[in-house]
């Protein structure tokens, strides 16, 4: 095999020395897979029935934690009923539960609809001041 057909065999971006060859496995090295928001579910659990959709932001402080979620605009238009927000949860793609939350905080919700018929739907939870 000549040095050009071996670096290429190589993964992608990988230069390794002959020395290191035998000694580490390249496939190792390859990068982790990398998930988008899109690889997450999240489901706001209301009295009355459940929103599902893509986890599309989260942020936390020291005040406030929220979350944000997109939703088809047809599911997003339930909320005007005022119904109350009891839980959350969202899962990777495989179906593992990422985190959840009952609510027994101060909630407010923002819905921002968008041309594609879908909403995103923000969840700002007041965190309790310690």
């Amino acid at each position: 095999m000549t040095e050009l057909d071996r670096v290429l065999s190589n993964p992608s971006n990988l230069l390794m020395s002959d020395a290191l060859e035998g000694v580490i496995d390249p496939h190792l090295l390859e990068g982790p897979t990398v998930w988008d928001g899109g690889d997450f579910r999240c489901y706001l659990e209301f009295i009355e029935f459940t929103l599902s959709g893509t986890l599309q932001s989260f942020s936390l402080n020291h005040k406030q934690k929220v979350i944000g979620v997109l939703v088809s605009s047809a599911d997003a238009i339930k909320l005007l009923t005022g119904n109350f927000l009891m839980r959350y949860h969202c899962c990777d793609i495989t179906g593992d539960l990422i985190f959840e939350e009952s609510i027994d905080a101060e909630v407010s919700l923002k819905v921002r609809f968008q041309e594609n018929n879908s909403a995103l739907v923000s969840v700002v939870v007041k965190l309790i001041d310690t």
